[in-house]
């Protein structure tokens, strides 16, 4: 998993437009140096990392929305464990820390996830056609 570094006006961004607040381009260059030379291309992969952890906990509600959606069939039931899936997920992070697991996890969900809504809200079609519009 591998992400190109993108500086803009000295500030550290992903290639997918995420900006690092607070790191200067420069400031992580210097500290990653070393690394680098050791491991050609490991800054792209702690950008990429890096990435995909913020995102994580944006991503898990999301996945828990989608599941109360097509398991219990109730927006109100999805919103709840949307809810839900965001506070366990910070508590999760300052226990447990991060994981790679949890990136790779990010970025196969960003893959999987529009063709799964759009798969998914023809399926409810039939049953709620609200649902389905929801999805979508």
């Amino acid at each position: 998993m591998k992400m190109k570094l993108v500086d803009i006006s000295g500030n550290l961004y992903s290639s997918k437009g995420l900006k690092f607040g607070g790191f200067q381009t420069s400031n992580f260059i210097e500290v990653t140096e070393k690394l680098e030379e050791i491991k050609p291309g490991i800054i792209e992969e702690i950008i990429a990392e890096a990435h995909y952890l913020i995102f994580w906990l944006y991503r898990f509600p999301e996945i828990a929305f989608f599941l109360g959606i097509v398991f219990f069939k109730s927006i109100l039931v999805a919103l709840l464990l949307f809810s839900l899936a965001f506070i366990l997920e910070i508590i999760r992070f300052y226990i447990f820390g991060t994981s790679v697991i949890i990136a790779h996890i990010c970025r196969i969900w960003d893959w999987i996830k529009i063709p799964l809504f759009v798969i998914t809200s023809v399926f409810l079609w039939t049953e709620s056609s609200f649902l389905s519009i929801i999805l979508f």
